[in-house]
């Protein structure tokens, strides 16, 4: 396990933050530990059919849960002014308010050779795929408007010579992110606003 430091200053949405870190990873990671403070916080209670927000000055005290690049299940406890204690599912909009350290775990999978295993590893129904490169602008910018547009998809991240000469022969492309539906290859960042029609 490799242990990575994250440090989110003032204003940082959590759940993009540490998405995009696991992103920069390509790894899946795992919540070690965390310290520090919030100005707003977004659960999901249990039995609650919507989310509460809670503004203020709010003081972690713990966080749990794993984070990939396109999904997080994250558990969030913090205490208010009174030191009233809440807890619940973290959801996105939670806001730093002056910084949050936090230690990350992430776990290397050496057996992601080629880009029909890793289709396979995910053992997913999901339509719609997303190859990306690490480090690319468009690749990130694509993942931030499906998250917005709020459609499903797979995340495969390309990190080899091999794994890109493969998907080249399927798609012909040698841009990124590559945009697959039901397996077919569909375009790139500018194709995206247009799978809107198929979902």
């Amino acid at each position: 396990m490799r242990e990575l430091s994250l440090k989110l200053s003032s204003n940082s949405d959590v759940i993009d933050s540490l998405e995009e870190f696991s992103f920069k990873q390509n790894s899946t990671g795992y919540i070690l530990s965390v310290v520090g403070d919030l100005s707003t916080v977004v659960i999901q209670c249990p039995g609650k059919s919507e989310p509460s927000k809670i503004n203020g000055h709010l003081e972690v005290i713990t966080l749990s849960g794993i984070v990939k690049p396109n999904h997080s299940h994250l558990h969030l406890s913090f205490s208010d002014g009174d030191c009233k204690v809440w807890g619940g599912h973290l959801n996105r909009g939670t806001i730093v308010f002056k910084a949050l350290d936090i230690l990350v775990g992430f776990i290397d999978n050496p057996g992601k050779n080629n880009i029909q295993q890793s289709t396979n590893q995910t053992k997913s129904t999901t339509r719609l795929k997303v190859y990306a490169l690490n480090g690319c602008p468009w690749s990130k910018r694509a993942i931030r408007l499906l998250k917005t547009l709020d459609i499903e998809y797979d995340l495969i991240i390309i990190g080899n010579d091999e794994q890109f000469e493969n998907l080249r022969s399927i798609s012909n492309s040698n841009t990124f992110p590559q945009i697959f539906i039901d397996d077919k290859f569909v375009g790139g960042y500018d194709s995206i606003l247009s799978i809107k029609n198929y979902f």
